[in-house]
């Protein structure tokens, strides 16, 4: 099973193992998590400010005493300047003079451990993921040789590849980063719908019954999630427009 401070763990474990010292650790991690773009940096900011929320709320959590929470916040505390932004500008080496020490990971494997069979979450089933993640960098390739808007390749592109990081990533990502991605793909097909006998059908069809497998992986990961009918019942309908559109399956 999965913690917040296991997940933590896991990332600054790649950042800290970096070869190319001068790096930021940032790029390391944006990197290792197939994020791209501009904002890539920022991602994995969003990402452990994300972390760090939820092992500070889960340790509140706990049914135990005071004293040992405050024990078990000690050993987040070094890990406050991320929270405080003055350590994201921090290349490999300087990250790991400061808060990639080793006993700061040891530490969040700790908390961890405190929080395990009280606090976690239901891991993917690592192949079943992996293979759909292949999937979607696929279909990935099929849009940017299809003939569509720019805006919309763009949008398609940036949520499909997106889709394949978090499904190859999960411990770092989540229930919560897959159900968004997923509304924002099956939002954008059902905003932009291939016109009638458009030769792109066959992709939107393809990329629904993508969406719905994504959904089954999200729904036996997190069942308590809310929206996943949306994403079904859209995905769905924009099969179905596909095959009424295209009775010979174009």
């Amino acid at each position: 099973m999965q913690t917040s401070a296991l997940s933590l763990q896991q990332i600054l474990a790649v950042a800290s193992s970096a070869t190319d010292k001068k790096s930021s650790f940032l790029q390391v991690l944006a990197d290792h998590l197939a994020l791209k773009g501009p904002d890539a940096r920022s991602q994995v900011v969003s990402i452990l400010l994300s972390k760090i929320s939820n092992i500070k709320e889960e340790i509140g959590a706990l049914p135990i005493d005071d004293q040992m929470k405050n024990h078990l916040k000690n050993q987040l505390a070094p890990f406050n300047g991320i929270t405080s932004l003055q350590q994201v500008h921090m290349n490999v080496e300087n990250a790991k003079s400061h808060f990639l020490k080793s006993d700061n990971l040891v530490g969040l494997t700790n908390i961890h451990l405190a929080l395990t069979g009280h606090i976690s979450q239901q891991n993917v089933e690592r192949v079943e993921a992996e293979n759909l993640a292949e999937k979607f960098r696929e279909i990935a390739g099929r849009i940017e040789n299809e003939d569509l808007p720019k805006s919309l390749k763009r949008s398609l592109l940036k949520r499909t590849l997106k889709m394949a990081s978090i499904l190859d990533h999960y411990y770092a990502f989540g229930p919560e980063d897959l159900q968004e991605e997923l509304e924002g793909l099956v939002g954008a097909m059902v905003v932009s719908p291939p016109p009638k006998g458009s030769k792109v059908a066959r992709l939107y069809k393809d990329l629904a019954a993508l969406s719905v497998a994504g959904l089954v992986i999200l729904t036996t990961v997190d069942s308590s999630l809310g929206k996943v009918v949306s994403i079904a019942e859209n995905a769905s309908k924009m099969i179905e427009y596909v095959e009424d559109t295209n009775p010979e399956g174009g």
